[in-house]
């Protein structure tokens, strides 16, 4: 998906030598779509990464992150104790950081990080 937007992009650029005048709204909008293509893939990559974290680790970084519950509220609500809560949680982030290295590790450079 990413080869054809950017071929799409270089399209666009070729189109926009013939009218100057239109350069700017093609390359924009090139752009835009890439960065919509790469939000969609973070967010796969990024459930995927979610789903593989242990089920109680998930359920306190979910409580925590998105229902922005505290550390008091989130033992209370599972049951279990304040500790468990921050010793999950950091397993948690631990995970997910290895996962984002991980994955910019073996990700190619993006056409603006190849051109610097």
């Amino acid at each position: 998906m990413r080869n054809e937007l950017r071929a799409e992009q270089r399209l666009l650029r070729a189109i926009a030598q013939l009218d100057p005048a239109a350069a700017g709204d093609l390359t924009d909008e090139a752009e835009r779509s890439l960065a919509r293509a790469d939000a969609a893939s973070e967010v796969a990559r990024m459930a995927g990464a979610l789903a593989a974290l242990d089920s109680a680790q998930r359920d306190v970084l979910l409580l925590y992150a998105w229902g922005e519950l505290s550390y008091e509220q989130i033992a209370h609500a599972l049951a279990i104790p304040t500790g468990t809560v921050r010793s999950r949680l950091s397993r948690a982030r631990s995970t997910l950081q290895r996962a984002i290295a991980d994955r910019r590790a073996t990700e190619p450079c993006s056409p603006k990080e190849e051109s610097r």
